[in-house]
């Protein structure tokens, strides 16, 4: 079977790694009767580690026609989530959505899985058309730059997102009285007892420095007599006080007592990686339209699942707690820039 790069998606990539994602590539697609794969482009995301996870866009080519798909190819540890947590937070619940893309999975290797979004890649292939379909991210940036598309159209779009998230996902979430899972989901992000602690990490001058913009961008206007609460606390500061008080309302002495009045926790189950870079959005007449999110990291509650399947795949998977605030805020957004910095 003939895989073919084009320049793009290869740019970057190592001679050996290459070779290795032919041979798993022309693995994966062995029984459909493909005579040609060609890697259109590769997607970065906020960190490149191409031996850890990469991400192309790929159509496969046989006598029958040809198709496109988004493929996820890295170690089995990083790339597996994807689909497992799918199985759990939409197929055993009977979540159906246009929006949201449904995986497939398979071995590869020993250590390597792949993770294929079917037909995907329409969204995404560079036509070389200024209303070609582009990443969330980008819209918005040139919606600021020109106003096209409208402000009003990108507005929309993130209602439909999070309104879809909700209908399949956010409206089963329960607050957790205990507060383990808050506990849990807060040591796991911070990277409590971990190397490169992410209090740490944002008290260095470069993020301190962006701590500060934001707080006087949001908050410059406030009198210093106010008594009404600032429309802004910075989110370190906010997720520090949140950690010390969980830890007081552990001490016997300060379970009953003020200290415990913390932020309820929701858990349930959650898309885990919802950002502006795992959502497709298309451009017709000025105005953004058809969202499409992939690349989901869902996060469950708790029970073991199994994934739905590329082949024979027959391990189970222990998923993490996806925490969200009563706000519907995720736990580690705020901190997600230092966490991917340190990675």
């Amino acid at each position: 079977m003939k895989v073919t790069w084009m320049s793009d998606a290869s740019r970057d990539l190592n001679e050996q790694l290459r070779r290795r994602v032919d041979d798993e590539l022309s693995h994966i697609f062995a029984q459909d009767g493909i005579a040609e794969i060609i890697v259109k482009q590769r997607f970065r995301g906020f960190t490149d580690e191409p031996e850890k996870k990469l991400i192309i866009a790929v159509e496969t080519q046989s006598a029958t026609g040809s198709s496109a798909h988004v493929v996820k190819l890295g170690n089995t540890r990083d790339v597996s989530r994807d689909c497992a947590g799918w199985h759990v937070c939409a197929v055993r619940r009977g979540v159906a959505s246009r929006m949201f893309i449904a995986p497939v999975s398979g071995p590869v290797s020993e250590h390597r899985q792949a993770v294929i979004y079917s037909d995907v890649y329409q969204y995404y292939y560079d036509n070389g058309r200024a209303d070609q379909p582009k990443e969330l991210e980008s819209i918005v940036s040139q919606s600021i730059l020109s106003n096209v598309p409208t402000y009003l159209s990108i507005e929309r779009v993130l209602t439909q997102v999070f309104t879809e998230a909700y209908r399949c996902f956010y409206q089963n979430a329960r607050e957790d009285d205990t507060l383990a899972h808050a506990e849990h989901a807060l040591k796991r992000s911070l990277r409590i007892g971990e190397s490169g602690p992410v209090f740490a990490l944002w008290k260095e001058p470069e993020y301190l420095q962006l701590r500060r913009g934001a707080a006087w961008l949001t908050c410059a206007r406030r009198a210093a007599d106010s008594l009404e609460r600032p429309s802004y606390v910075d989110p370190v500061d906010y997720i520090e006080w949140t950690w010390d008080r969980l830890l007081a309302c552990q001490k016997p002495e300060t379970q009953a007592g003020s200290l415990c009045h913390l932020p309820k926790m929701l858990f349930g189950p959650a898309h885990g990686d919802l950002h502006g870079r795992n959502v497709i959005v298309g451009t017709v007449r000025g105005e953004a339209e058809w969202p499409a999110v992939f690349d989901c990291h869902f996060h469950t509650p708790s029970g073991r699942h199994r994934p739905q399947q590329l082949g024979s795949v027959a391990s189970g998977h222990e998923p993490s707690v996806g925490g969200r605030a009563a706000d519907g805020s995720s736990i580690g957004d705020p901190l997600r820039f230092a966490r991917k910095r340190a990675s």
